[in-house]
């Protein structure tokens, strides 16, 4: 089963099993995505380090979040930051103290927006091909993790150009995109309910529900962007994020069968 069940993260997965066109499976466990780990226990974390091979974690949060939440890994794992959001920007997702400061409710953000920005920003890119190239790099070197905050916007769009890198179609990217629905879905009912039953505001809970669970017109509003600049995910890879056909058949050598 690619879900991790540990004991106190759920949104925990690998990668092993899905299948490009061609036929040929990824046959690694050693690469992961997940939420953040700040509630990882012991015992999990020396699971990840023995049973998954995990020597490397890429935080794809910004400096407040990991202040707020720091990663609780391993000694023997490398911890990388490459934020994929502009701290000074971050608040159109997961930070409220603007909107306090002004007197305002923080409201969701426009979700479709945001994943747009994540591969049109000169900032968000440079961090994208950062990540990409680190996952690249270490994973020969042994396992490599990747997270956000809840596992799904920034690690989802990583996690979904990781599988193109190594010839997914659309509809296994979108499959492993979606499959988040099973571990942030009921957070997601949970948040409607609560503001239905406190703000009777049944708009407003769509909407931020919405926002706390994962929706096909999310990643495709980030696909659109590449494939309207670039021609081409593989274009993207290529041309934007520096990755060169001989480290794509490295990466498909290491991680498919």
């Amino acid at each position: 089963m690619r879900i991790l069940h540990l004991k106190r993260e759920k949104n925990i997965r690998s990668f092993q099993g899905l299948t490009t066109p061609a036929g040929e499976a990824i046959k690694t466990n050693a690469i992961l995505r997940s939420a953040f780990l700040a509630n990882l226990t012991e015992k999990d974390a020396e699971y990840l380090y023995r049973e998954h091979g995990i020597r490397t974690v890429i935080d794809l949060r910004t400096k407040n979040e990991i202040l707020e939440h720091p990663d609780q890994l391993h000694p023997g794992m490398k911890l990388l930051n490459i934020s994929l959001l502009d701290e000074s920007v971050f608040g159109i997702t997961h930070e409220e103290e603007t909107d306090r400061l002004k007197g305002k409710k923080p409201g969701p953000p426009d979700m479709k927006e945001l994943y747009r920005s994540l591969v049109t920003s000169d900032y968000s890119l440079s961090k994208i091909a950062e990540a990409m190239q680190a996952i690249c790099q270490h994973a020969p070197e042994g396992g490599v993790l990747w997270h956000c905050t809840e596992g799904k916007d920034r690690c989802g769009t990583i996690s979904a150009l990781f599988l193109y890198l190594l010839g997914m179609d659309d509809a296994t990217v979108m499959a492993d995109y979606m499959e988040t629905r099973k571990t942030n879905g009921k957070k997601a009912r949970k948040i409607y309910w609560k503001i239905r039953l406190f703000e009777h505001n049944k708009e407003l809970a769509q909407a931020v529900s919405r926002a706390f669970n994962v929706d096909e017109d999310y990643l495709n509003a980030a696909l659109s962007a590449i494939r309207e600049a670039y021609g081409s995910v593989d274009g993207f890879l290529t041309n934007r994020l520096g990755i060169t056909e001989t480290v794509r058949a490295q990466m498909k050598d290491l991680c498919l069968r």
